[in-house]
């Protein structure tokens, strides 16, 4: 699944000259010129993919094989101008069947975010973009990775969002923002969303006292295509004091408005508080809690940074209005190299291409440590628990991570087809672990197990994947890769499946 996802995600990845934290001076190939770092950093990809499955429909009783060749290019594009920054990664490939079990398709991903500064830094506009394979339901049959398989549809989820911001006399800071973000998937029995965002904010300037104060306003307006229309409103004012320069507390309190729990919009008080603590420079503690409207949010975060490791703990409760994946980027096994060498390389297109490049020697994907989540249409309640650390060693790398998530539909009084019509409270637990050697400067092997189930609470909907990955990489070439993977995947629910997978890559970089 690891080494298929690397491929199939399309993410560029490049080889630059470096080492693993500790380890020993060994020489490597250089693609990368010397100089001054680069501003951009553009890199094309063509790949070729040839993949076998014993069990392509993931059917317990009819099991068809099938033969898929897959026939793809990507390219990855990390900014670093005066006026632009951020990255933009697409990738686009068809699939082509030998025996006529599955449906010839093509398959797209993109993940972008840019920041334009379109104006004396004082006018802004953000872009974010999402297209992928979404898992529909968590209770139908779930599949190991995002090719054309049952329970999946493409889900394309695109934000932008122009800003002003800036300062009166260095004293009062704010930012006017207007926010439309738009989401669409395949899937007939999930929603479409649109949502309209206007915020707006006042703060003191940090560093002008230890005493300081912000006002946020915003309000949203968003359409489910198979839910109904809500509007949020929010007013808060918050107070916080810099108990030390690595200690800052607050408390802040408000209203907030909506038609969520009930047809007519109502009105509801909300406050709370919390700090945020950096006790040394490798530690970060911040946690934050509120009354709100349909009870307690909070959210906890917590890391420590190691020469050779990274761990990071999240727990939040909060509403989610859109599709968007369950978990948090930061604890994916990319966020957490980036977090490794943010100290050392602060240049965001040096680091980007540092942690390609180590995902590509070890063998790995970025998504390694993300488990996927599940489609919904309308607003939900998420309680998310995750924990995830990397260790490099001298020849290779650790990585696990265990994740807990609780959800529930606001308003079950509508029918909106999804599975919380099926189930008041999901409950998902999964755990992963892998690990990745290096045998060689141009060879890595790796090996991954990953655990997720789906639990309808209160009702007898439960299913169980488990999967084990044994995958072999190697450097052909300056600018070329192989991967052969051999995949073994057990599934247990009402209707359960077994599948043996065996696949082989060849890719190439300009």
């Amino acid at each position: 699944m690891a080494l298929a996802t690397l491929a199939l995600a399309g993410a560029a990845r490049a080889q630059v000259p470096m080492e693993v934290p500790g380890a020993a001076t060994q020489v490597q190939e250089s693609i990368t010129p010397q100089g001054p770092p680069p501003r951009v950093w553009i890199e094309p990809r063509v790949f070729a993919r040839q993949w076998y499955t014993d069990n392509y429909l993931l059917s317990g009783t009819d099991r068809q094989s099938e033969w898929t060749t897959e026939l793809g290019a990507s390219v990855l594009a990390v900014f670093n101008l005066p006026r632009l920054t951020g990255s933009v990664d697409y990738s686009l490939s068809g699939l082509y069947q030998a025996q006529g079990v599955g449906q010839e398709d093509h398959l797209q991903g993109l993940d972008a975010n840019l920041l334009l500064d379109a104006w004396n830094n004082t006018a802004f506009v953000e872009f974010n973009g999402n297209v992928g394979r979404s898992r529909v339901s968590a209770f139908d049959v779930q599949p190991v990775g995002d090719f054309e398989r049952p329970n999946l549809a493409e889900t394309k989820q695109f934000r932008i969002s122009p800003y002003l911001r800036g300062s009166f006399n260095d004293a009062v800071d704010y930012e006017l923002r207007y926010s439309r973000f738009t989401s669409r998937t395949q899937a007939d029995n999930r929603s479409d969303i649109d949502e309209n965002t206007v915020s707006g904010r006042l703060a003191s300037s940090e560093g002008v006292a230890r005493l300081g104060w912000a006002l946020d306003a915003s309000r949203s307006n968003l359409d489910y295509s198979l839910g109904r229309k809500v509007t949020l409103q929010q007013v808060i004012g918050q107070l916080n004091y810099a108990v030390t320069p690595t200690l800052l507390v607050y408390v802040q309190g408000g209203r907030e408005s909506n038609n969520v729990l009930t047809a007519d919009t109502e009105s509801y008080s909300t406050w709370g508080g919390g700090f945020n603590w950096r006790p040394t420079q490798n530690a970060r503690i911040a946690m934050g809690a509120n009354k709100r409207f349909f009870g307690h949010d909070h959210n906890l975060q917590a890391e420590y940074q190691m020469r050779r490791a990274v761990v990071r703990f999240t727990d939040s409760r909060d509403i989610s209005t859109s599709q968007l994946g369950l978990g948090d980027g930061s604890t994916t096994l990319s966020g957490l190299l980036d977090a490794l060498y943010g100290g050392s390389i602060p240049d965001p297109v040096q680091r980007a291409q540092r942690v390609q490049s180590e995902l590509e020697r070890l063998g790995l994907p970025g998504n390694t440590t993300n488990f996927p989540g599940y489609l919904t249409s309308f607003v939900t309640e998420q309680r998310i628990q995750e924990l995830a650390f990397v260790l490099m060693l001298n020849r290779g790398a650790l990585t696990a991570a265990i994740q807990r998530t609780r959800s529930n539909q606001l308003n079950n009084s509508l029918v909106t087809g999804d599975d919380f019509n099926f189930a008041s409270e999901i409950l998902q637990k999964g755990w992963s672990v892998a690990y990745a050697h290096r045998l060689s400067p141009r060879s890595a092997a790796s090996v991954t197990f990953q655990r997720q189930e789906n639990v309808g609470v209160g009702t007898t909907l439960f299913n169980r994947l488990d999967s084990i990955t044994l995958a072999l990489t190697t450097r052909l070439s300056a600018r070329t890769t192989g991967v052969v993977m051999l995949r073994r995947s057990s599934f247990d629910a009402t209707t359960p499946y077994r599948e043996t997978a065996i696949q082989a890559m060849v890719s190439h970089r300009f």
